[in-house]
């Protein structure tokens, strides 16, 4: 045995597995979920997630899950939950490795009741399409997703699935005195953008929902600079935006009756001649004035103009700031 579980109890973070080899050579891995009472549906994406990785981890080229074994444990959709436990917990940021060092593993799933698993399948596929899709563009570097290339992969996703994009380039946001979102970028080749995403829903009539996210591609905390201990990683500092626009997708793809509006501010923070400093008094778009106390506080300059932005250009049913 292998990480054997104790009785009753789930591991610390994803739970137990229970590895066994019959004499055919065949390898049964049991994951524990701890006590039935205490099971949730977060208990099956966990478990999922921990099987996934093991089956990464030792390279192994197919797998078999019996769903039958699932019926009258009474989780609400514990299988969706494996499933989507099985997805997420596979990702890898592979792309910059060399092709022999990934791991590919082919999945099946055995049923006595296939029509229904299918429409089930392809509803966790979509989402986790979309949760591993922002996985990917967030772990990108500053070096390939930046404000522009941003804007043009939200552009090409956006006429892959269906979604209404625009995008505001400096001289437009200019225009329209988004002066905190232009300030952010003033510092970088790459000026600041706006993106606007629009998902017309299934529902006629209907306001929209908007979702607002904020895209830093780069935050090197401009001149209140960040040190080494803090600005490895500030490439994830994209994460609600680009969050905002797989949630869209996601929402297009499942054909969601919610119309819905994504809006996307994206800078990069860096350090030049011409980048805004501590003291400097800038006019939102709103019209109020901001005074600088950090530059490193530059989230919430680019979400004060897309907020107003947002409030300015839709009638919403709700604004969710991410």
């Amino acid at each position: 045995g292998k990480e054997q579980p104790a009785p009753g109890e789930a591991g610390k973070s994803a739970g137990s597995l229970l590895v066994t080899r019959s004499a055919s050579s065949a390898v049964s891995l049991i994951v524990s979920g701890g006590l039935p009472a205490r099971a949730s549906r977060e208990t099956f994406r966990q478990a999922g997630g921990l099987l996934a990785r093991w089956l990464v981890d030792n390279k192994v080229s197919a797998a078999i899950l019996d769903t039958d074994a699932f019926d009258g444990l009474g989780v609400e959709q514990a299988l969706y939950s494996v499933c989507e436990g099985l997805l997420l917990g596979s990702y890898q940021f592979s792309k910059y490795k060399k092709a022999g060092q990934q791991s590919v593993c082919s999945f099946y799933l055995k049923s006595s009741h296939p029509a229904e698993l299918t429409a089930t399948l392809l509803d966790i596929e979509t989402t986790c399409y979309s949760v591993n899709l922002a996985r990917q563009v967030i772990h990108e570097p500053a070096n390939v997703i930046n404000p522009q290339t941003l804007s043009e992969l939200a552009l090409g996703l956006a006429e892959q699935y269906g979604l209404k994009c625009t995008v505001f380039d400096s001289a437009q946001l200019q225009e329209m005195k988004a002066g905190a979102l232009l300030a952010v970028g003033k510092g970088s080749q790459t000026p600041s953008r706006l993106i606007v995403l629009e998902y017309a829903g299934q529902k006629t009539g209907q306001a929209p929902i908007a979702l607002v996210g904020k895209a830093i591609t780069f935050d090197t905390g401009g001149y209140s600079l960040k040190g080494t201990e803090n600005i490895l990683g500030m490439k994830y500092d994209k994460a609600g935006g680009v969050s905002v626009l797989a949630t869209l997708i996601a929402a297009a793809r499942l054909k969601l009756p919610q119309p819905l509006v994504g809006i996307i501010p994206t800078a990069e923070n860096m350090i030049s001649g011409g980048s805004y400093r501590p003291d400097d008094i800038l006019t939102s778009m709103s019209g109020k004035t901001i005074e600088i106390v950090s530059t490193d506080a530059e989230g919430r300059l680019i979400l004060a103009d897309a907020l107003t932005y947002t409030q300015r250009t839709f009638k919403l049913a709700a604004l969710i700031d991410m």
